[in-house]
C-alpha cells in the first residue's frame, strides 16, 4: 500500500519536473493574436515631380507616421533610406510620410489614405512626395549671358519684390536670391541693361515651397539679345479709370443695343492708347499688321501704328507673354496652364479648348476689357452718340471720310475726358465677352454671356462709316478671324 502510494507521488513528481522543464520552451512558442497577425509592409518612396523642380532637396531623414482603422497616428518607422520595411496589424491603415532636411524641417511628404494591409502576401505602400505649399522658401535664379552684351544693371520684378541690381560688365552672369518668401507660385521677370539701354527680357515661373530653394539657371545667346542701341520697348501707358455706374446701351441704335440698363462697374487700369505694332513685334517677336508703312505727317509710324491682323485667340497669348514679362500674374488660363508656350498653335477655327478660357481669379496680368468696361471707358460720363457730342467730327477718331483707308498712328486724335485716345475709329477693339442679348435688370461687373460663338468688338473703325463708330454700337466677330481693321486695347484691374 506504502509502495503504491510512493510509486503515485513520484509520478506525480516526474510529470511536474517535466512540466517544469519543458514550459519555457511551451512558454516561448505561444504568442499573443497581435504578434500572431502582423503582416510585413514594404514602404517605397516612388520618384516624382518634386525631385525634379526641387533637385538640391538635401533629406536627411524619413519619417513614417500611421494609423490603423481611424486610431490616432503614432510612429512607426524613422529611416534615412529611400525606403523600409515594417510589420503592422492587418487592417485598414492610413500613412504620412515626412522627409527631413538636417535641419530637421520638413520639406516634403506623402500621404497614403485608407490602404488595407493583409495578413497574407506582399504588402507595399508607395509614396509620391510633393513639397509643402506653405511656411516660406528660397527663390533662386542663375542667368548666364555673353561677356560680350556688356549687362550692366539687371531688374528683378515678381510679385515679390522690385529690385535693380548693378553688376560688372565683364561679369557674364548673375545670380538672384531671395529668401523667406511665402510659399506660392511667381513669375519673376528680368530686365537686362547695357547702360540705359534695355537689351533683354526673360522671366520664369517659380514654384516657392516651404523649406525649399526653387533654383534656376536660364542661359542667354547673342540672339536673345537686342543689338546695342536698339532696345526693347514694351511700355504700356495705363489709365486709372474711377469705379462707377452708367446707362449701358442706346435705344435709339440697333436691337442689340437694347434695353438701355444700368451697369456698375469697379474701378480698373486701361491702356491709354490701342495695342501699337512695336508694342505687339517686342512683345511677340513678329508683326502680322497689313499697314506696315510710314504715314506721311505721323513720325512714329509704322512702329506707333496700331496692330491689327490680330485674331482674339492672339490676344490672350499677348495678354500672358506680356504679363509675365512684368511679372505679373497671368489672366489667361488654358486647361490649368497660364503659360501661352503649353497651349499650343493658336487656332485659326474656332477652337472648343481656347474657348474654354478662364481668367485666373486674383490676378494682376494684363486682359482685354469686358464690353461694359469699354462703353463705360468710351462714354467717360457723356450720355451722347459719341464722346464729342451727338454728331460725329473729324476730330471724333479716324473713320470711312477721314481715313484714307489705311490705319494712323495712335494718339493723333484729342483724348476723352479719361484721358483715353482712339476710342473711336482707327481699329476695332476686341473685348473679352461672348455676345449675347442685354439683360433688363441692373448688373455689376458683368463678364458677358458664359457662352457662344462669337465674341464682341467695339469702336469702329477706319473703313466704316459714322454710324458704327458709336458709343453703344456693337459689332461681332470669330475669335479666330484676323483682319486689318480689328486690334485691341489692354486693360488691368
Amino acid at each position: 500500500m506504502n509502495n503504491k502510494k510512493s510509486l503515485k507521488q513520484i509520478t506525480i513528481l516526474f510529470i511536474l519536473c517535466a512540466l517544469i522543464i519543458l514550459f519555457p520552451a511551451c512558454r516561448d512558442n505561444l504568442q499573443t493574436p497581435e504578434q500572431n497577425n502582423k503582416a510585413q509592409v514594404n514602404i517605397v518612396i516612388a520618384d516624382n515631380h518634386s525631385r525634379t523642380v526641387f533637385p538640391n532637396a538635401a533629406i536627411a531623414k524619413y519619417k513614417l507616421m500611421g494609423g490603423n482603422n481611424g486610431s490616432a497616428e503614432t510612429e512607426l518607422a524613422d529611416f534615412t533610406t529611400a525606403g523600409t520595411t515594417v510589420n503592422l496589424a492587418p487592417g485598414n491603415w492610413s500613412f504620412i510620410l515626412n522627409a527631413y532636411n538636417a535641419g530637421g524641417a520638413i520639406i516634403l511628404q506623402g500621404s497614403v489614405q485608407n490602404k488595407t494591409i493583409s495578413a497574407s502576401g506582399t504588402n507595399t505602400v508607395s509614396f509620391n512626395l510633393s513639397p509643402l505649399n506653405s511656411g516660406v522658401g528660397t527663390v533662386q535664379i542663375t542667368l548666364q549671358f555673353p561677356v560680350s552684351a556688356s549687362i550692366t544693371k539687371i531688374t528683378a520684378t515678381s510679385g515679390i519684390e522690385t529690385k535693380d541690381f548693378n553688376i560688372a560688365a565683364s561679369s557674364g552672369e548673375f545670380v538672384y536670391t531671395k529668401t523667406d518668401v511665402a510659399a506660392g507660385d511667381y513669375f519673376v521677370s528680368f530686365k537686362l541693361y547695357s547702360g540705359s539701354v534695355l537689351r533683354s527680357v526673360v522671366s520664369e515661373m517659380v514654384l516657392v515651397r516651404g523649406n525649399l530653394t526653387s533654383g534656376k539657371t536660364i542661359t542667354l545667346v547673342g540672339a536673345d539679345l537686342k543689338a546695342n542701341g536698339s532696345g526693347i520697348n514694351v511700355e504700356i501707358e495705363m489709365v486709372q479709370i474711377p469705379g462707377g455706374s452708367f446707362q449701358m446701351g442706346s435705344n435709339s441704335g440697333y436691337d442689340n443695343e437694347k434695353p438701355v440698363h444700368t451697369v456698375t462697374l469697379s474701378g480698373f487700369y486701361m491702356g491709354k492708347y490701342e495695342v501699337t505694332q512695336e508694342q505687339w513685334t517686342a512683345v511677340m517677336g513678329n508683326n502680322p499688321s497689313y499697314f506696315t508703312s510710314a504715314v506721311s505727317g505721323e513720325s512714329g509710324t509704322p512702329g506707333k501704328l496700331p496692330v491689327e491682323c490680330v485674331s482674339w485667340y492672339d490676344a490672350l497669348v499677348f495678354c500672358n507673354k506680356l504679363s509675365m514679362t512684368e511679372g505679373l500674374n497671368p489672366a489667361y488660363s488654358i486647361n490649368g496652364k497660364t503659360n501661352p508656350a503649353d497651349w499650343g498653335t493658336v487656332p485659326t477655327s474656332s477652337d472648343a479648348t481656347w474657348n474654354a478660357v478662364v481668367i485666373v481669379a486674383g490676378s494682376t496680368g494684363y486682359r482685354l476689357p469686358t464690353e461694359a468696361q469699354w462703353e463705360y471707358a468710351c462714354r467717360a460720363g457723356t450720355t451722347t452718340a459719341y464722346n464729342t457730342g451727338d454728331t460725329i467730327s473729324d476730330n471724333t477718331g479716324w473713320y470711312k471720310s477721314n481715313s484714307g483707308d489705311k490705319t494712323h498712328q495712335v494718339g493723333m486724335k484729342p483724348a476723352n475726358a479719361w484721358g483715353l485716345y482712339d476710342m473711336h475709329g482707327n481699329v476695332y477693339e476686341l473685348c473679352w465677352d461672348w455676345y449675347g442679348t442685354y439683360p433688363s435688370t441692373s448688373q455689376t461687373d458683368p463678364i458677358g454671356a458664359s457662352s457662344g460663338t462669337l465674341r464682341v468688338g467695339r469702336g469702329g473703325s477706319w473703313d466704316l462709316s459714322a454710324e458704327f463708330l458709336r458709343s453703344a454700337y456693337r459689332d461681332i466677330d470669330f475669335p479666330s478671324r484676323r483682319s486689318g481693321a480689328l486690334g485691341f486695347r489692354l486693360v488691368r484691374p
